[in-house]
Protein backbone atom coordinates (compact mmCIF):
# COMPACT_ATOMS: atom_id res chain seq x y z
CA UNK A 1 0.00 0.00 0.00
CA UNK A 2 2.82 2.40 0.83
CA UNK A 3 4.40 2.19 -2.63
CA UNK A 4 1.02 2.76 -4.28
CA UNK A 5 0.43 5.85 -2.14
CA UNK A 6 3.83 7.34 -2.91
CA UNK A 7 3.63 6.59 -6.65
CA UNK A 8 0.21 8.22 -6.81
CA UNK A 9 1.43 11.25 -4.86
CA UNK A 10 4.34 12.04 -7.16
CA UNK A 11 2.62 11.62 -10.54
CA UNK A 12 2.96 14.86 -12.51
CA UNK A 13 0.11 14.66 -14.97
CA UNK A 14 -2.06 17.61 -14.03
CA UNK A 15 -1.43 21.37 -14.34
CA UNK A 16 -1.49 23.16 -11.00
CA UNK A 17 -0.47 26.61 -9.77
CA UNK A 18 0.40 28.03 -6.37
CA UNK A 19 -2.28 29.94 -4.49
CA UNK A 20 -1.54 33.68 -4.41
CA UNK A 21 -1.29 33.84 -0.62
CA UNK A 22 1.57 31.32 -0.47
CA UNK A 23 3.72 33.18 -3.03
CA UNK A 24 5.63 35.26 -0.40
CA UNK A 25 6.83 31.93 1.03
CA UNK A 26 7.83 30.42 -2.33
CA UNK A 27 11.46 29.59 -3.16
CA UNK A 28 12.78 30.02 0.37
CA UNK A 29 16.30 28.74 0.99
CA UNK A 30 17.13 25.92 3.36
CA UNK A 31 18.48 28.19 6.10
CA UNK A 32 15.30 30.29 5.91
CA UNK A 33 13.09 27.23 6.36
CA UNK A 34 15.26 26.16 9.29
CA UNK A 35 14.82 29.63 10.79
CA UNK A 36 11.05 29.18 10.66
CA UNK A 37 11.38 25.83 12.43
CA UNK A 38 13.64 27.34 15.12
CA UNK A 39 11.21 30.19 15.74
CA UNK A 40 8.36 27.70 15.99
CA UNK A 41 10.14 25.35 18.40
CA UNK A 42 11.19 28.28 20.59
CA UNK A 43 7.58 29.22 21.29
CA UNK A 44 5.46 26.15 20.53
CA UNK A 45 3.51 24.17 23.08
CA UNK A 46 1.59 22.17 20.47
CA UNK A 47 1.21 21.89 16.71
CA UNK A 48 -1.83 24.18 16.79
CA UNK A 49 -0.51 27.46 15.38
CA UNK A 50 -2.51 30.60 16.13
CA UNK A 51 -2.64 33.69 13.95
CA UNK A 52 -0.60 35.73 16.44
CA UNK A 53 2.02 32.97 16.72
CA UNK A 54 2.36 32.80 12.94
CA UNK A 55 2.75 36.57 12.75
CA UNK A 56 5.42 36.47 15.45
CA UNK A 57 7.33 33.65 13.73
CA UNK A 58 7.24 35.35 10.32
CA UNK A 59 8.34 38.72 11.74
CA UNK A 60 11.14 37.11 13.74
CA UNK A 61 12.48 35.33 10.65
CA UNK A 62 12.17 38.47 8.51
CA UNK A 63 13.99 40.71 10.99
CA UNK A 64 16.74 38.12 11.38
CA UNK A 65 17.30 37.88 7.62
CA UNK A 66 19.53 40.74 6.49
CA UNK A 67 18.53 40.14 2.85
CA UNK A 68 14.83 40.71 3.57
CA UNK A 69 13.46 44.05 2.39
CA UNK A 70 9.96 43.58 3.79
CA UNK A 71 8.61 45.79 6.57
CA UNK A 72 7.09 44.26 9.68
CA UNK A 73 3.62 45.40 8.63
CA UNK A 74 4.01 43.75 5.23
CA UNK A 75 5.26 40.53 6.82
CA UNK A 76 2.29 40.53 9.21
CA UNK A 77 -0.01 40.94 6.23
CA UNK A 78 1.64 37.97 4.51
CA UNK A 79 1.22 35.92 7.69
CA UNK A 80 -2.47 36.84 8.00
CA UNK A 81 -3.13 35.94 4.38
CA UNK A 82 -1.42 32.57 4.57
CA UNK A 83 -3.19 31.83 7.86
CA UNK A 84 -6.52 32.38 6.10
CA UNK A 85 -5.38 30.09 3.28
CA UNK A 86 -4.63 27.22 5.64
CA UNK A 87 -7.65 27.91 7.86
CA UNK A 88 -10.18 27.99 5.02
CA UNK A 89 -11.79 24.52 4.82
CA UNK A 90 -12.62 25.05 1.13
CA UNK A 91 -8.92 24.98 0.19
CA UNK A 92 -8.83 21.29 1.02
CA UNK A 93 -12.44 20.49 0.14
CA UNK A 94 -11.78 21.49 -3.47
CA UNK A 95 -9.83 18.22 -3.81
CA UNK A 96 -12.45 16.10 -2.07
CA UNK A 97 -15.01 14.38 -4.26
CA UNK A 98 -17.99 12.70 -2.54
CA UNK A 99 -17.92 8.97 -3.11
CA UNK A 100 -21.13 6.94 -3.52
CA UNK A 101 -22.22 5.44 -0.23
CA UNK A 102 -19.86 7.56 1.88
CA UNK A 103 -20.92 9.96 4.60
CA UNK A 104 -19.80 13.58 4.47
CA UNK A 105 -17.18 14.27 7.13
CA UNK A 106 -18.65 16.56 9.76
CA UNK A 107 -15.65 17.39 11.91
CA UNK A 108 -13.06 19.90 10.71
CA UNK A 109 -9.72 20.02 12.59
CA UNK A 110 -9.09 23.21 14.57
CA UNK A 111 -12.54 24.56 13.64
CA UNK A 112 -15.09 25.74 16.19
CA UNK A 113 -18.83 25.39 15.89
CA UNK A 114 -19.03 29.04 14.81
CA UNK A 115 -16.70 28.34 11.84
CA UNK A 116 -14.10 30.65 13.40
CA UNK A 117 -10.75 28.92 13.04
CA UNK A 118 -8.43 29.88 15.89
CA UNK A 119 -5.43 27.77 14.85
CA UNK A 120 -3.97 25.90 11.91
CA UNK A 121 -1.86 22.76 11.72
CA UNK A 122 1.71 24.01 12.00
CA UNK A 123 3.09 20.92 10.28
CA UNK A 124 0.90 21.51 7.23
CA UNK A 125 2.35 25.00 6.85
CA UNK A 126 6.00 24.12 7.49
CA UNK A 127 6.03 20.99 5.33
CA UNK A 128 4.30 22.87 2.51
CA UNK A 129 6.79 25.76 2.43
CA UNK A 130 9.63 23.25 2.68
CA UNK A 131 8.51 21.40 -0.44
CA UNK A 132 8.27 24.59 -2.51
CA UNK A 133 11.63 25.82 -1.21
CA UNK A 134 14.60 26.56 -3.47
CA UNK A 135 16.79 23.62 -2.50
CA UNK A 136 17.14 19.99 -3.64
CA UNK A 137 14.42 17.43 -3.02
CA UNK A 138 16.69 15.16 -0.98
CA UNK A 139 17.38 18.04 1.44
CA UNK A 140 13.65 18.70 1.69
CA UNK A 141 13.03 15.07 2.60
CA UNK A 142 15.87 15.15 5.14
CA UNK A 143 14.41 18.29 6.72
CA UNK A 144 10.93 16.80 7.03
CA UNK A 145 12.31 13.51 8.33
CA UNK A 146 14.42 15.21 11.01
CA UNK A 147 11.47 17.35 12.05
CA UNK A 148 9.34 14.29 12.69
CA UNK A 149 12.01 12.10 14.29
CA UNK A 150 10.95 13.25 17.75
CA UNK A 151 12.47 10.27 19.49
CA UNK A 152 15.87 11.09 17.96
CA UNK A 153 16.42 7.41 17.09
CA UNK A 154 17.00 7.89 13.36
CA UNK A 155 13.70 6.26 12.41
CA UNK A 156 10.03 7.14 12.18
CA UNK A 157 7.48 4.91 13.85
CA UNK A 158 4.18 4.23 12.09
CA UNK A 159 2.31 7.07 13.79
CA UNK A 160 5.04 9.62 13.09
CA UNK A 161 5.28 8.59 9.44
CA UNK A 162 1.54 8.54 8.86
CA UNK A 163 0.98 11.93 10.48
CA UNK A 164 3.95 13.38 8.60
CA UNK A 165 2.74 12.17 5.22
CA UNK A 166 -0.81 13.29 5.92
CA UNK A 167 0.32 16.77 7.00
CA UNK A 168 2.48 17.11 3.89
CA UNK A 169 -0.30 16.06 1.52
CA UNK A 170 -2.85 18.24 3.33
CA UNK A 171 -0.52 21.23 3.24
CA UNK A 172 0.23 20.80 -0.46
CA UNK A 173 -3.47 20.36 -1.21
CA UNK A 174 -4.11 23.77 0.37
CA UNK A 175 -1.39 25.72 -1.45
CA UNK A 176 -1.87 24.09 -4.86
CA UNK A 177 -4.87 24.73 -7.02
CA UNK A 178 -5.89 23.40 -10.44
CA UNK A 179 -4.76 25.60 -13.31
CA UNK A 180 -7.91 27.41 -14.36
CA UNK A 181 -6.59 28.63 -17.72
CA UNK A 182 -9.42 29.55 -20.15
CA UNK A 183 -8.11 27.32 -22.93
CA UNK A 184 -8.76 24.19 -20.88
CA UNK A 185 -10.50 21.52 -22.95
CA UNK A 186 -12.69 18.55 -22.14
CA UNK A 187 -9.66 16.31 -21.69
CA UNK A 188 -8.15 18.75 -19.21
CA UNK A 189 -11.38 18.82 -17.22
CA UNK A 190 -11.33 15.03 -17.04
CA UNK A 191 -7.70 15.13 -15.88
CA UNK A 192 -8.60 17.68 -13.18
CA UNK A 193 -11.47 15.50 -11.96
CA UNK A 194 -9.13 12.51 -11.85
CA UNK A 195 -6.57 14.53 -9.87
CA UNK A 196 -9.23 15.67 -7.41
CA UNK A 197 -10.38 12.10 -6.86
CA UNK A 198 -6.79 10.86 -6.55
CA UNK A 199 -5.85 13.36 -3.84
CA UNK A 200 -9.15 12.78 -2.03
CA UNK A 201 -8.42 9.06 -2.07
CA UNK A 202 -4.95 9.57 -0.62
CA UNK A 203 -6.27 11.71 2.22
CA UNK A 204 -9.07 9.23 2.91
CA UNK A 205 -6.59 6.33 3.13
CA UNK A 206 -4.41 8.28 5.52
CA UNK A 207 -7.43 9.17 7.66
CA UNK A 208 -8.37 5.49 7.78
CA UNK A 209 -4.94 4.44 9.02
CA UNK A 210 -4.40 7.30 11.48
CA UNK A 211 -7.27 7.68 13.97
CA UNK A 212 -7.09 11.29 15.25
CA UNK A 213 -7.38 10.28 18.89
CA UNK A 214 -4.46 7.86 18.70
CA UNK A 215 -2.20 10.06 16.58
CA UNK A 216 -2.73 13.24 18.55
CA UNK A 217 -1.98 11.38 21.77
CA UNK A 218 1.27 9.97 20.42
CA UNK A 219 2.48 13.30 19.08
CA UNK A 220 1.30 15.22 22.12
CA UNK A 221 3.25 13.04 24.53
CA UNK A 222 6.43 13.41 22.46
CA UNK A 223 6.31 17.13 21.72
CA UNK A 224 7.65 18.52 24.98
CA UNK A 225 10.76 16.32 24.86
CA UNK A 226 11.21 17.05 21.17
CA UNK A 227 11.09 20.80 21.70
CA UNK A 228 13.80 20.60 24.35
CA UNK A 229 15.99 18.45 22.10
CA UNK A 230 15.50 20.69 19.04
CA UNK A 231 16.25 23.82 21.03
CA UNK A 232 19.58 22.39 22.11
CA UNK A 233 20.47 21.16 18.62
CA UNK A 234 19.57 24.36 16.81
CA UNK A 235 21.52 26.47 19.29
CA UNK A 236 24.74 24.62 18.36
Amino acid sequence: MGNALLLSAVKDRHPVVLADDILPFDNLRLHEIEAYWRAFYDSASSFALSRSQLRSICCRVATGDSSSQNSTSRVSEYADNVFELFADPSTQRRWQQPQPGTRTQQNQPFQSSSDSVVAIDALEFFSAIAFIGAFPVDEKIDLLFDSWDMSEDGALDLDEFTISLKSTLSGLAKILQPDASPEKGEGDMEDEAAMNAEIAGLLAKLDKHSPPSDSSTVVGTQLDDALDIREGEMAN
